[in-house]
């Protein structure tokens, strides 16, 4: 069996299966660089929907509001069509990811899923 990770954690041996859905609590990440009065929610590290502030904006960075122990995969999809996304830049790292448009986006919005080592 894995070694106890202590309370409040669970490590298995092999595959996780839910009668549900997963559920991810904690704080949510924060967004900046993305126009006026970007918002976050709901969301948390592991994914989330992302208001973009208004005016011109072309790219958006989300800090990630606990740091991963390796960089995390992230998926991104507009929510106003398949594009503007253009690609994931700048990591993700440990602590963010940056999402550039290829062209604006202010008052649009987008969803991502970060999955990883936590």
């Amino acid at each position: 069996p894995p070694a106890d990770p202590g309370p409040g954690n669970l490590r298995v041996a092999n595959d996780v299966e839910t009668g549900n859905h997963f559920r991810a609590l904690g704080a949510a990440p924060t967004v900046s660089s993305c126009g006026s009065s970007p918002s976050i929610g709901p969301g948390t590290d592991n994914g989330g929907q992302v208001a973009v502030g208004s005016g011109t904006v072309t790219a958006c960075t989300i800090t990630f509001a606990k740091a991963w122990s390796s960089n995390p995969t992230c998926i991104v999809q507009t929510k106003n069509n398949a594009s503007p996304v253009s690609f994931v830049a700048l990591g993700p790292s440990t602590t963010s990811f940056t999402v550039n448009f290829s062209s604006n986006n202010g008052g649009g919005g987008f969803w991502y899923i970060c999955q990883g080592e936590s």
